[in-house]
């Protein structure tokens, strides 16, 4: 067992790149990240392989949800990754919390500089 304090404003240089993701543990099932985003940058539309949480520390960020989500058998909305409009997209502040199912497309683009604890399982 460890034991380690971390600061999150000291885990990036905030003046050298844009984007910046700092691994803080990893194991067979689950990887811990943090990650700094600058205004307006964003990660482009991909897919996560897991389940993941996200738990914002500071700053704003969107997720946006380019596909239908697992539940659109049920609820019948028809999500393209064309039709920007009908995309779900969810707006996280400070101290929010945000999970999401794995195998879903997705992008995320920074509202404001940002500061995110980033879980997948």
């Amino acid at each position: 067992m460890f034991y380690k304090k971390i600061e999150a404003k000291d885990l990036f240089n905030k003046k050298e790149e844009d984007k910046q993701v700092t691994d803080l543990l990893e194991t067979e099932n689950a990887h811990l990240k943090a990650v700094y985003m600058k205004k307006n940058n964003s990660f482009n539309s991909h897919t996560s392989h897991t389940n993941v949480f996200i738990y914002i520390i500071e700053g704003e960020l969107e997720i946006i949800f380019h596909e239908k989500h697992s539940a659109c058998n049920i609820c019948g909305c028809s999500i393209t990754e064309d039709d920007d409009n009908k995309a779900e997209k969810y707006k996280l502040k400070e101290n929010q919390m945000f999970m999401f199912e794995k195998e879903v497309k997705h992008s995320i683009k920074a509202l404001k500089d940002v500061i995110f604890l980033l879980v997948k399982m």
